[in-house]
């Protein structure tokens, strides 16, 4: 079996940055395709754009009392960094030091707190960091293997995160302080972006699994190499064209529910405080936007509508709001939306 590889396509730091292949896979799911039919929104709608950096901004996420947003940065003459934000944009700041090239920032549930995953040469592990940027520790120290995307639980004693140390991408979850590491899914085909539910007793996360056999028979009987590869996300923000779906497993039970299964590429499930809603990426309606659904899959609702691409939701801690990234202004920046009136029974 081949060896996990990390793909580094920073698109200003590599002139290879290009479309990473995450999914591929086809299915039709019955009853699944239920759209909301409430007016979708139009660009400028309801919508903020928050930050207006030259270099690129992604993984914006908000603190658990919604009065600041972190996100990866890519700004010149810094580099790669974890930054804090107000909500409203104002009064960034750098947190992490631009060495690390930190990614995709988790708050822990009293916002003292940020874990992200580092990307050096070859190898990605999880840190976590005061949100004035002391008291760094390392919590995964893998040397074959890659941690990256981690996730805080909600109810702070937990870290989920993925992992290809077994040779395949799987969720696992560990202590806040690195330890009792688990692996929580397992025998799939690529599981990727974990969210927690409010109480801590499920995780959604995207995958490929539904279509193992589909995709390895269109590969002339192999595993492609993508199905093995982990990546930074905000590297390689435009995946391709396939088909992901949405799961969720109990922590628990280790029972799994596939909760998406039409014909399109969905990706970054986020859980919505009240644990009604999940947030995610779908192609369905032609271009890669931000879209809502029940956390049973049911009510899906387009909410972002552009010609360019939208990607990472995160919700607010009232649940009225989804930040998320674009590039329709020519790079990659954070803006919100305005998701209330989405949010009917």
């Amino acid at each position: 079996m081949m060896r996990p590889a990390i793909a580094r396509l920073n698109r200003r730091s590599s002139p290879g940055w290009r479309a990473a292949a995450l999914l591929v896979a086809t299915v039709l799911v019955p009853g699944c395709a239920l759209l909301h039919q409430a007016p979708l929104t139009t660009p400028g709608l309801h919508e903020i754009r928050l930050t207006t950096n030259p270099g690129d901004d992604y993984a914006p996420v908000f603190s658990p009392d919604g009065t600041r947003i972190a996100y990866t940065a890519f700004v010149k003459d810094i580099g790669v960094a974890v930054w804090i934000m107000d909500a409203d944009g104002q009064h960034k700041h750098q947190i992490t030091p631009r060495t690390m090239r930190a990614f995709n920032p988790t708050w822990n549930p009293d916002g003292t707190r940020i874990a992200f995953h580092a990307n050096t040469p070859g190898l990605n592990n999880i840190w976590s960091v005061g949100t004035d940027g002391q008291g760094m520790k390392l919590l995964t120290t893998t040397t074959k293997a890659h941690d990256v995307y981690p996730t805080w639980s909600p109810t702070g004693d937990k870290i989920a995160f993925v992992s290809t140390r077994n040779e395949e991408v799987e969720v696992w979850t560990m202590n806040t302080d690195g330890s009792d590491q688990e692996m929580v899914t397992s025998g799939g085909f690529g599981d990727y972006v974990p969210s927690w539910n409010p109480d801590g007793s499920k995780i959604a996360f995207a995958s490929t699994r539904a279509h193992k056999d589909e995709i390895v028979a269109r590969n002339g009987g192999k595993v492609p190499d993508y199905v093995r590869q982990v990546f930074s996300i905000g590297e390689e923000l435009e995946e391709p064209t396939g088909d992901g779906d949405i799961f969720t497993i109990d922590v628990a039970t280790r029972v799994m529910t596939q909760i998406t299964t039409d014909k399109a590429h969905e990706w970054h499930p986020a859980w919505s405080p009240d644990g009604k809603w999940i947030a995610y990426v779908s192609d369905k309606a032609g271009n890669r936007d931000v879209w809502i659904m029940r956390a049973d899959g049911t009510g899906q609702r387009q909410i972002t509508r552009h010609p360019k691409q939208d990607r990472l939701p995160m919700w607010s801690p009232d649940g009225k709001t989804i930040v998320f990234t674009s590039d329709r202004t020519g790079n990659w920046d954070v803006w919100t939306v305005d998701v209330s009136a989405f949010l009917t029974p």
